[in-house]
């Protein structure tokens, strides 16, 4: 379960969502989750998160666009 005080994961849950529904950039996906008022590190940090373990990933972003 998530905790709302946590903002990590609130913006983790937040990112997995988006991405359930479309493939983004690194810089798309930060600028969208920026909207949500949370400090730009914890953003950072799990977008970081999120490459690491190859869940968002600009070169399969482009391969994908570059197929269309």
């Amino acid at each position: 379960m998530i905790d709302p005080g946590d903002p990590r994961a609130v913006i983790r849950r937040a990112a997995l969502t988006l991405l359930q529904q479309r493939p983004y950039t690194v810089q798309r996906l930060t600028q969208v989750l920026r909207r949500r008022k949370v400090d730009g590190a914890v953003i950072d940090e799990v977008v970081a998160q999120l490459q690491d373990q190859g869940l968002l990933d600009d070169e399969a972003f482009a391969r994908g666009y570059v197929e269309l």
